[in-house]
């Protein structure tokens, strides 16, 4: 509503005349006697743009020949260093008269107007970029160019708006002799679809009254300083207003009201008023600046936020768009870009307001920053925006039913144009790769024996994190085997559950009693059980799922009646000790485990020697081997009546004593029915 209310203020005084404008604005200047300072000695000063420190300026003179060239200078502490010609301006536009200087907050652009080429009276808007310290060639802004006068441009900051003068061209040659300097403010706003300028529209007529001579918006983008001749017989005054919502704006208020001097080319730095103060009837003169005593003419205050842009993986500089979002409307609110030079960048935001500035670079990460500003000036963003190109990712590739890690090969296949990466192995089952941003990924792992697995892995969008972790499972490839258990006196089949232990890997299958087939890895070893409850002993066998070609697997299980005998093979002792060995503890559990299963069970525990040594020593040596391993059995739960220790020695070989391997077998324990209680 209050913005409404100024609107309508400003309209009214724009129909009432420009006299009652400006006599109320002298009437409020802020210091009708100030004290001018002379910035610099430079005569003849057509036009000017100066930074907040006010130690770098871009300017404009007239030269012999009555055209306009532009210039840089910086001051070095003492002094300004002697100017320098701005080559890609003068040198491409020099049969042009070149003016209306606006350098962006960032110093990375200069905005003028320019004499067309082949014309002394028209004008257009063009702009320069600086590009690793030099100032590239200028670019025309043709979507607000027309073919009247286009001039004295200014930006927001960010770019995300004009402002310029404009001079219409009429079919009245004695109208266009009449109104030849009148201009009229324009405003044109940033087309992001387009990526150029949108419509331009006059802005309030309010805001422009007399005969307008220049003006600039400043750093805070609605604070506006220009500078108005009431009519031709008068001089301009430096003039202040301040846009508030849409097209509503403060009264114009004369900021130096002096009837001897022209003031043109009008610029507001943080604390002063910088403008051309003129020589006589011509529109050049020096640069001087008066300080800003009251502060309602002031910018509004702003943060500047600099920095550099820079690679997270090597420090150098990265070229980045850096795109300022208001966080409620999402509106783009600026749009600034780092120096391909250092990195560095510069953007200016209104205090007490909160922004999101996301930053982005083709092939680079994306990093995005929510500043919330407080009052105090404090900077938010990072001294150093870290990007980067390329992501570390661990893949652990581990087996999909046990979770272990599996030692095999990943590889990513970049989507874009399918070429391969590897990877490196820390550790079994954990790999690394390093790959560029930019596209899809995908992520394949193989390993023998199981199937191939993938996942997709996109880098093409938004990327804020340089690490990543993903798990990769992998199904093992299996063979159906089907199992027969069978009575190893009649050959008949019988109901036993077997029990499949993987010896490579945590993985145990158990073969039900009714079930007739179980599914094995490929390439796999396994030890073999199979186990019925009561009437029968256990059995075991070892199986290669590697070499065993086999469709079926066959099973005898001796059943118990008095007379047979099992060797337990597994039953160990050190050489010469009859101690048992730790590797005999699952075998004798399973004896355990019989013996309750079948209760009325009575058994000899026989052991047995090879032929080597003292025949009485290898009798002993039985005994006590037989001894110790129903000493373990009774431990573990087996009444003692249900069993007998007996040692043979070497009494009662299996196989000839010929051989090593033969001795070995000789080596053993056995298991002998000898009865059944009542």
């Amino acid at each position: 509503m209050a913005g409404a209310k100024r609107w309508r203020r400003g309209l009214y005084l724009g129909m009432i005349g420009a006299a009652l404008a400006v006599g109320a604005g002298e009437a409020q200047g802020q210091d009708m006697k100030p004290i001018m300072t002379l910035v610099a000695p430079w005569q003849n000063v057509s036009s000017f743009t100066i930074n907040k420190a006010e130690n770098y300026v871009v300017f404009s003179q007239i030269g012999t020949d009555g055209r306009e060239r532009a210039y840089e200078a910086r001051h070095n502490g003492r002094g300004w260093d002697t100017p320098k010609p701005i080559k890609a301006i003068n040198e491409v536009m020099a049969e042009a008269t070149v003016g209306g200087l606006f350098m962006t907050d960032d110093e990375k652009r200069i905005y003028f107007h320019a004499t067309r080429e082949g014309s002394d009276m028209g004008y257009d808007i063009f702009y320069s970029s600086r590009e690793n310290g030099e100032w590239g060639k200028p670019v025309r802004c043709d979507k607000i160019c027309t073919n009247g006068d286009d001039t004295y441009p200014s930006v927001v900051p960010g770019e995300e708006g004009i402002y310029f003068l404009r001079h219409q061209v009429v079919s009245d040659e004695k109208q266009e002799k009449r109104e030849k300097e009148k201009m009229t403010i324009y405003y044109a706003e940033k087309d992001h679809k387009k990526k150029d300028w949108g419509h331009s529209e006059p802005i309030n007529k309010a805001v422009t009254f007399g005969y307008v001579q220049d003006a600039r918006i400043a750093s805070d983008g609605v604070s506006f300083y220009y500078c108005v001749r009431q009519d031709k017989r008068k001089h301009s005054v430096p003039t202040f207003s301040r846009r508030g919502l849409g097209d509503s704006w403060l009264l114009p208020e004369t900021l130096i009201a002096d009837e001897d001097n022209d003031f043109f080319s009008i610029q507001a730095t943080e604390q002063n008023l910088v403008y051309i103060k003129g020589e006589g009837k011509k529109r050049v003169g020096q640069i001087y600046r008066t300080k800003i005593t009251d502060p309602k003419y002031k910018a509004k205050a702003t943060v500047t936020e600099s920095g550099h842009v820079k690679s997270l993986w090597n420090g150098k500089p990265i070229v980045a768009d850096m795109t300022v979002y208001d966080p409620t409307t999402h509106k783009v609110m600026g749009q600034y870009k780092s120096d391909g030079k250092d990195g560095g960048f510069h953007i200016v935001n209104l205090d007490k307001k909160s922004y999101i500035v996301e930053v982005r670079s083709d092939n680079q990460s994306f990093a995005s920053y929510y500043l919330m500003y407080d009052g105090s000036g404090k900077p938010l963003i990072p001294k150093d925006v870290e990007l980067f190109d390329t992501i570390q990712i661990g893949v652990t590739a581990y087996d999909s039913e046990i979770f272990k890690p599996i030692d095999g090969k990943v590889i990513a296949i970049r989507q874009s144009d399918k070429k391969v990466f590897r990877s490196t192995q820390d550790q079994p089952g954990w790999y690394k790769f390093r790959l560029p941003l930019g596209s899809d990924y995908n992520i394949v792992a193989t390993a023998k024996n199981f199937d191939e697995s993938k996942f997709l892995f996109k880098l093409g969008g938004d990327i804020t994190f340089n690490a990543y972790e993903r798990k990769l499972p992998l199904t093992p490839k299996k063979r159906d085997l089907k199992v027969k258990v069978l009575d190893m006196r009649t050959k008949g089949e019988i109901k036993s559950p077997v029990l499949f232990d993987n010896q490579m890997r945590d993985e145990k299958v158990r073969k039900s009693e009714g079930a007739s087939e179980v599914k094995l890895r490929e390439g796999d070893s396994y030890a073999v059980l199979a186990f019925p409850e009561t009437g029968y002993a256990f059995a075991k066998t070892n199986i290669d799922m590697n070499t065993y070609k086999e469709e079926e697997l066959t099973i005898e299980l001796m059943p118990l009646v008095i007379g047979e005998t099992l060797e337990l093979k597994e039953v160990l002792f050190e050489s010469a000790q009859s101690y048992l060995l730790t590797e005999s503890y699952s075998e004798l559990d399973q004896v355990v485990e019989l013996m309750k299963n079948n209760p009325k069970l009575i058994v000899e525990i026989a052991a047995h020697t090879d032929d080597r040594g003292n025949a009485q020593y290898n009798l002993k040596l039985s005994e006590r081997r037989a001894a110790s391993a129903v000493d373990y059995l009774v431990d573990n739960g087996v009444p003692a009546e249900r069993l007998q220790s007996k040692g043979y020695g070497k009494t009662k070989p299996k196989v000839p004593n010929d051989s090593e391997e033969n001795r070995a077998l000789n080596r053993r324990v056995e298991f002998i029915i000898t009865g059944f209680t009542e």
